[in-house]
């Protein structure tokens, strides 16, 4: 059996060293370009994992071919890398970049990917999922993780009884398969607040139509009460 058939398919979620992997050894394999973009401008870092550690302690990535992308990496704690191939979408997090080498090649090694998800890309982007434009007056506000530490704006995109999209546009915050975002506050004008449990399932970046980057997120209901249902319904009317 290929590795590519190993996958997990339906969108799972791993933080299971097996499953990740598998993934990471299919995107070795197959040379797969791992990309994060690393502010609003669009400055991305991308690049092709080149060695995995057997004790699965650390991953190495080749230096990207822009400099300021490499120093922009390093910089960073922990980072959300997206692969994408024709049938599959893959994302991983890993974290603790630093300068490195590799049979004398210099290299960035990171620590071993904490978590993986993989979706067939039909799943990741549902052709019958609801949309709105985002300058149309129905757009929602959504404060994510209200009951958190750390909670952040985004807009609502599209929304439906498997769960919301929304953009956020602060780049820096990594949103990795799997967090719980507590307490979510959907704000809609003239209507009281709606609070909601989401679990991320994904997390993409996507060009603005005013130039630079956001990230898109899908998350899942948790705890989806009637006032949800509600807005579902009024949202795809």
């Amino acid at each position: 059996m290929t590795h590519s058939q190993s996958i997990p398919t339906g969108g799972l979620i791993s933080r299971k060293a097996e499953d990740i992997g598998i993934v990471l050894s299919s995107l070795l394999e197959d040379e797969q370009q791992v990309t994060t973009i690393l502010d609003q401008e669009g400055t991305a870092f991308s690049s092709q994992i080149v060695f995995i550690d057997p004790e699965r302690h650390y991953i190495c990535l080749a230096l990207s071919a822009n400099p300021d992308a490499n120093a922009s990496l390093l910089a960073r704690p922990r980072v959300s890398f997206i692969s994408a191939s024709p049938r599959w979408h893959h994302e991983f997090v890993a974290s603790e970049p630093q300068r490195s080498e590799l049979l004398g090649e210099p290299v960035i090694r990171m620590a071993y990917p904490s978590v993986v998800v993989s979706q067939e890309r039909r799943r990741v982007e549902p052709r019958n999922s609801p949309r709105t434009d985002a300058d149309a007056p129905f757009m929602l506000k959504c404060l994510a993780n209200a009951h958190g530490i750390a909670p952040f704006e985004g807009n609502i995109i599209d929304i439906s009884h498997r769960g919301i999209g929304f953009l956020l546009y602060q780049v820096d915050i990594t949103l990795e398969p799997g967090t719980v975002l507590r307490g979510c506050r959907i704000e809609r004008s003239g209507e009281a607040p709606i609070s909601v449990d989401l679990e991320v399932r994904y997390s993409t970046s996507v060009p603005m139509p005013t130039g630079g980057y956001a990230h898109r997120s899908g998350c899942i209901f948790l705890n989806p009460t009637r006032r949800v249902t509600e807005l579902i319904e009024a949202f795809n009317a």
